[in-house]
C-alpha cells in the first residue's frame, strides 16, 4: 500500500498528522499537589483569586530544534499521553 493511499484512508477515518503537543511531565506527586490545590479552591469566586499573580512564561529560540515530533490522532485527542511530547522545565515556587 502506498503512503498516499494510507494517508487517504486515515483521513477518511478522521485521523490526521499533527505536531505533538508539548507539556511538562507531570509525575504523581505534582498531580496530587495540583489536585489538592484545585480542590481547596473549587468553590472560590473570581474575587478570591484576585490576590494571585498568574504568569505564562514563553521563550522563542530560532533554530534550536529542527526535528518536530509528529503524531497521528483524531481531533480532541491532543492531550492523550501517547500524543504529547514531554517538555523539560524547571519548577519554581513564587510566594
Amino acid at each position: 500500500m502506498s503512503a498516499t493511499k494510507l494517508y487517504t484512508l486515515l483521513r477518511g477515518k478522521g485521523i490526521r498528522k499533527w505536531r505533538a503537543r508539548k507539556r511538562p511531565p507531570l509525575n504523581a506527586e505534582f498531580a496530587e499537589k495540583r489536585l489538592a490545590w484545585a480542590m481547596n479552591r473549587k468553590d472560590w469566586t473570581a474575587k478570591g483569586f484576585e490576590g494571585f499573580i498568574w504568569s505564562d512564561e514563553c521563550s522563542v529560540e530560532k533554530g534550536r530544534r529542527a526535528n518536530t515530533v509528529w503524531v497521528f490522532r483524531s481531533a480532541g485527542e491532543e492531550y492523550l499521553p501517547e500524543c504529547v511530547e514531554p517538555q523539560r522545565y524547571v519548577l519554581k515556587n513564587l510566594i
